[in-house]
C-alpha cells in the first residue's frame, strides 16, 4: 500500500500542534499551570524525512511579540526525559547525529523577566514528535499458547518506536476497510475478530498503523505496514440440541452434537471425524457438577471429572449423539451443558439446559 493510499484509508485530520502542558509531569521542572499567553508558539523541524546520522534542528516559531523571550528544550527518547537546553534566548535546538528511534521534543517559552522572577505560570509549551528509522511490520501467528492457531492471527512488530500503540485495518472480499478501533497496546489480533459467514469468507488484506503512545494520531506521527493477505474460513460453531431437556435422577437423555455456521445452517463439508470435543456440565451456580456420566462416540458410562469429559478423535461424520445420565444421587435442579473444541477449530456451543426433576 502506498503512503498516499494509506492516508486515504485513515484520514482523521490534523490536530493542533500548539498546546499548553502541565510540565509537572516532566522531571526536574517546577509545577505550574499554563496561563493565557500574549503570543502562541509552534515547534517546527525538518520538512523532509529525518534519517539516522543527520543533525535535525527544531525551531520555536511564534505569532505575536516574543522579543526578549527565553526557551527551554526537553527531549524524551528511549533513554527517558532529558533537559537539553535550559532557558536562554536561543530559540532552536539541534540533535547531533540522531540515532534511530522515536522522540518527543518539547519547548517551553516565557519572557526573560518571567524567567528572572521564576513566574513559571506564564510559560507556554509546544511539542513535536519525530520517528527516525521507525517501521512496523506484520507476521502471521501460527502458534498461540503453544497450540496451533486455527484462525488467521497476525502480530504487529514495531522497531525504533517508543511505547508503541497499534491500530489494525483489514479489507474483506466486499472491498470495505474495517478498523480494530482506537489505538491500543494490543499487538496481536484475529482477522476478523467477529464471526464470519460463508458469504464473507475468503482472502482478507491486513495492515497495521503504529505510533508513539503519546503522539497524536496524525499522518505525520504514524507509520504503517505493507499489506498482508490471509485466508479467512467461515466461522463454525458447535451446536448441541435440543436446548432444553428434562430427566429424573437415575435416567438419561440424548444430545446431538453438530457443526453449524453462525446463521445456524449446517457447516457443509465439515466433519466431526478425528475431532476432539470437551463436554462440560455445571450447576446453577456455575460450579462443576458431579454424579453424571456420558456415553457416545464409541465409549460408554464415562465419568465427568471436575465437570468435564473429553472425547478424543471422535469417529463420526457431520454430527454425533451422546447420552447424559444423571446418577441416582444427583440433586434436583437446573444444569448447563456445553461442548467446546480444545483445538479451537469450532466455537463453543450455546449451553443446553438440563432439568433434573425432584
Amino acid at each position: 500500500m502506498s503512503k498516499s493510499w494509506g492516508r486515504w484509508i485513515k484520514n482523521f485530520g490534523l490536530l493542533a500542534t500548539v498546546m499548553f502542558m502541565d510540565v509537572s509531569l516532566m522531571p526536574g521542572v517546577a509545577t505550574f499551570a499554563a496561563s493565557s499567553p500574549s503570543a502562541t508558539i509552534k515547534l517546527k523541524g525538518p520538512s523532509t524525512t529525518i534519517m539516522a546520522g543527520q543533525s535535525p534542528t527544531f525551531t520555536v516559531e511564534s505569532s505575536g511579540d516574543t522579543s526578549g523571550w527565553e526557551y527551554q528544550f526537553w527531549i524524551d527518547s528511549s533513554q527517558g526525559w532529558k533537559m537539553v537546553q535550559n532557558y536562554s534566548t536561543n530559540n532552536h535546538y539541534t540533535i547531533q547525529d540522531i540515532m534511530p528511534g522515536s522522540y518527543e521534543i518539547v519547548a517551553y517559552a516565557m519572557s526573560s523577566s518571567a524567567v528572572k522572577a521564576q513566574a513559571w505560570r506564564s510559560a507556554v509549551a509546544t511539542t513535536q514528535f519525530i520517528n527516525v528509522g521507525s517501521h512496523v511490520s506484520l507476521k502471521p501467528m501460527s502458534m498461540m499458547n503453544n497450540m496451533e492457531s486455527m484462525e488467521p492471527m497476525v502480530q504487529a512488530v514495531a522497531r525504533n518506536l517508543m511505547n508503541p500503540v497499534y491500530q489494525f485495518w483489514w479489507q474483506g472480499p466486499n472491498g470495505h476497510w474495517t478498523s480494530s478501533g482506537n489505538y491500543s497496546t494490543m499487538s496481536m489480533i484475529t482477522v476478523p475478530y467477529y464471526p464470519v459467514s460463508p458469504a464473507h469468507a475468503g482472502t482478507y488484506h491486513v495492515m497495521v498503523y503504529a505510533k508513539d503512545g503519546n503522539a497524536p494520531a496524525t499522518p505525520a506521527n504514524e507509520i504503517w505496514s505493507s499489506e498482508m493477505s490471509v485466508n479467512v474460513m467461515p466461522t463454525v460453531d458447535f451446536q448441541l440440541s435440543p436446548s432444553l431437556i428434562s430427566i429424573n435422577a437415575g435416567s438419561s437423555a440424548s444430545l446431538t452434537l453438530s457443526q453449524v455456521y453462525p446463521n445456524g445452517d449446517p457447516a457443509m463439508g465439515m466433519s466431526l471425524d478425528n475431532l476432539d470435543s470437551i463436554f462440560t456440565i455445571t450447576n446453577a451456580h456455575g460450579q462443576p457438577a458431579s454424579g453424571f456420566t456420558i456415553s457416545g462416540f464409541g465409549v460408554t458410562n464415562q465419568q465427568f471429572v471436575h465437570g468435564q469429559y473429553t472425547f478424543n478423535n471422535a469417529p463420526t461424520l457431520q454430527s454425533g449423539t451422546v447420552m447424559i445420565t444423571a446418577g441416582a444421587n444427583v440433586s434436583p435442579g437446573i444444569y448447563q451443558i456445553t461442548a467446546s473444541d480444545p483445538d479451537h477449530m469450532d466455537v463453543t456451543s450455546l449451553p443446553v439446559h438440563l432439568l433434573v426433576n425432584p
